[in-house]
């Protein structure tokens, strides 16, 4: 068994003021752009902030997906068991801000 198994894969800093589309909130949670659609769509993530005037693209400011992302709940959460990602995520911002 290797020690690679609970290792958290480290995504791209998310400006909270940039303007991010959905390829590119896909990319940084690490999900296709068509599975952040799927959430949006079923009332799981937010819905766009705005849209580009001309070619009604959907964008989200970062801060948006920094919001969606501490409360998301994540692959293996499990419902009743405490320490779930939420609070992992808490913890580790907590000891980045020291």
């Amino acid at each position: 068994m290797t020690a690679t198994k609970n290792r958290q894969r480290a995504g791209p800093v998310i400006d909270p003021d940039a303007q991010y589309t959905a390829p590119m909130v896909g990319r940084a949670l690490g999900i296709k752009p068509d599975t952040w659609w799927g959430y949006v769509s079923r009332g799981r993530a937010p819905e766009p902030d705005d849209r580009e005037p001309l070619t009604g693209t959907a964008w989200w400011y970062g801060r948006t997906v920094i919001a969606y992302q501490d409360g998301r709940k994540g692959q293996g959460w499990r419902k009743g068991v405490p320490g779930g990602h939420a609070d992992r995520r808490a913890a580790e911002r907590g000891s980045e801000a020291s």
